[in-house]
């Protein structure tokens, strides 16, 4: 079986709660649904991903990661009639939506082995990032979800109340089904849709909202010998990612499809803001955004753009030139989004795919190739083998030997995890203000997967705590000090000082959190002292590297009165006073 050959089931009608999507769709229903971010939640995400970034390029992070332990649970959503199951997916042999061939045994045996099967294909797929996808310890893997009040089947319209109603806590949560469908806005009738899974953002999740991907059989990882990522797609989006070719699709009020060039960024070739444009990751580069199956030599797995070519024979790739483009769509408004979305050029004339290429490589009349070189010259083109890739190329050109996310999206994953399903699991007692809570607001107790120290946020010098006014610092808590000054994810952007940050609670009793800042690697001392000089405690006393700190004082087994900081690496020290109340 490939693991990472993909048959995700293509949207030819894709649809939202209001109407119908247009037929060049991306393919992707989540996106469609849940896709139109706030500009707090756009803003919130561009800091996330310049902090993972700068993480990244200055190799700050660690070479063995802490394994992060996700529960999951399946459940089996089917109807019973006439006191027979009807579609449950343990039944399921082959087909695709009402067509599909089907037992009626509904051996439950089955339906493990395949959730089991599933595990394995995800711990591979996130392997390098220390992720691993287990059973849940007080449920079974897979759960028997009975239909009622004649649901067919999981459509836009009743998918949220499906989830609340049989939402398990503390688990990533699949829901399978023999279709994904829609109400007809014509008809008014259920028809079974050609998606093959959903799911929602981060942001759209609350106590009544709660998270959620839901799969339909003929698209299950590992059955039928297909479809090993759509999984992998769906949990992709659920923890932050967009689309490599990610379009907002709002309507104007003409009806037409019509990007808000205002606030809408796409890409640019030469990676240039690569983390505040187009899917605001920077190892993936941009490419166009409609119509872009016709962009790649699928059968070779090869950008070439609109018009251009990939002549095997002699491995020479001619990239299209500035008069090749897309097929205008209809349902878009053609002066601006089809033009902006159907071009082989970015925002500035350079053409998709040449960043780097030799000057040589160049033509001189660029309008129907702009290129022509071999096709190792080319080191920065859009990449057909990803799992956020349109849905057509990605189905043709990922195997076994590729990896469906790049290093840059996985650290993502991970990161959105740390601090989205996270519940922080300091004290109010320890100086946090989110005790048991990640750091977005929206997100219950009951849709976090984790407990550690990676989501808590602590409080500012400030009466009430946390700073409950200032919507920014609200939206993302991890980004911020006590202060109001940005911070990095996971303390990794440097300062460009050396001290002490923060003493807070001070005064105290009898905890305290200290946050400093490093400006460069060295060997840290932190003690504290009597209000004599006599020396009480040593903190730190070990080599750390730059950027932002803390640790926290237990001083329950000392008198109150007055002690003294200090803080010093070689002959540089910063020295504060600290006040125990009991």
């Amino acid at each position: 079986m490939s693991l990472f050959s993909i048959i995700l089931i293509i949207v030819s009608s894709a649809f939202s709660t209001e109407s119908d999507l247009p037929d060049n769709s991306s393919g992707c229903l989540t996106d469609e649904l849940y896709g139109d971010f706030t500009v707090e939640e756009y803003n919130n995400l561009v800091k996330r991903r310049k902090n993972v970034s700068e993480f990244m390029n200055k190799n700050l992070h660690r070479n063995e990661e802490e394994i992060l332990y996700v529960p999951v649970v399946f459940h089996n959503y089917y109807e019973i009639i006439d006191g027979t199951p009807s579609r449950s997916f343990c039944d399921y042999k082959s087909g695709n939506n009402e067509t599909g061939d089907y037992d009626d045994k509904n051996d439950p045996g089955i339906c493990i082995n395949r959730a089991e099967n599933a595990l394995e294909i995800l711990n591979q797929q996130f392997a390098t990032v220390q992720m691993r996808f287990i059973p849940p310890t007080d449920t079974s893997l897979v759960v028997e979800d009975i239909k009622g009040n004649g649901t067919l089947f999981i459509y836009n319209e009743n998918w949220a109340d499906i989830r609340k109603n049989n939402n398990i806590n503390n688990v990533l949560n699949i829901y399978i089904d023999y279709c994904i469908g829609r109400k007809n806005k014509d008809t008014g009738n259920l028809e079974c849709g050609t998606v093959g899974a959903w799911t929602l953002f981060p942001d759209k999740i609350s106590s009544t909202v709660p998270h959620g991907i839901a799969v339909k059989h003929s698209a299950f990882p590992g059955i039928n010998d297909n479809s090993t990522g759509i999984i992998a797609h769906e949990i992709g989006h659920m923890f932050t990612l967009r689309h490599l070719y990610h379009i907002s699709v709002p309507k104007n009020d003409d009806g037409l499809y019509e990007v808000d060039y205002s606030n809408f960024q796409r890409e640019l070739v030469s990676g240039d803001e690569c983390n505040s444009r187009g899917d605001l990751i920077c190892d993936t580069p941009g490419q166009p955004l409609l119509n872009v199956d016709d962009t790649f030599d699928q059968e070779n797995c090869i950008y070439h753009g609109f018009g251009g070519e990939y002549v095997t024979t002699t491995n020479t790739l001619k990239i299209g030139g500035s008069d090749q483009t897309g097929t205008y769509n209809s349902d878009y408004f053609e002066i601006n989004t089809d033009i902006i979305c159907n071009s082989n050029q970015d925002d500035i004339g350079d053409f998709w795919g040449t960043r780097g290429i030799p000057d040589s490589c160049f033509l001189s009349n660029q309008e129907e190739y702009s290129t022509e070189c071999l096709d190792t010259l080319y080191n920065f083109l859009p990449i057909a083998a990803n799992f956020l890739q349109w849905t057509t190329v990605m189905n043709a050109c990922l195997n076994e030997q590729d990896v469906g996310f790049t290093p840059e999206q996985l650290v993502n994953i991970r990161n959105s995890i740390e601090l989205d399903y996270t519940a922080c699991s300091l004290s109010i007692q320890e100086g946090v203000c989110n005790s048991g809570l990640s750091t977005r607001s929206n997100i219950p107790p009951s849709d976090l997967f984790l407990t550690g120290e990676s989501s808590c946020r602590f409080p500012c010098a400030m009466d009430g705590g946390c700073l409950i006014t200032d919507s920014e610092y609200q939206s993302d808590f991890s980004q911020y000090d006590c202060d109001g000054n940005s911070l990095s994810v996971n303390q990794n952007i440097i300062p460009n000082f050396f001290g002490i940050n923060n003493i807070y609670p001070n005064p105290f009793n009898p905890t305290t959190t200290i946050r400093y800042g490093l400006n460069q690697n060295a060997i840290i001392q932190i003690s504290i002292y009597d209000i004599d000089g006599r020396l009480i405690i040593k903190l730190i006393n070990e080599f750390q590297i730059a950027g932002y700190h803390y640790i926290t004082w237990d001083a329950s087994s000392y008198s109150s009165g007055i002690y003294f900081l200090n803080m010093s690496a070689g002959e540089t020290f910063e020295t504060k006073k600290m006040v125990l109340i009991k």
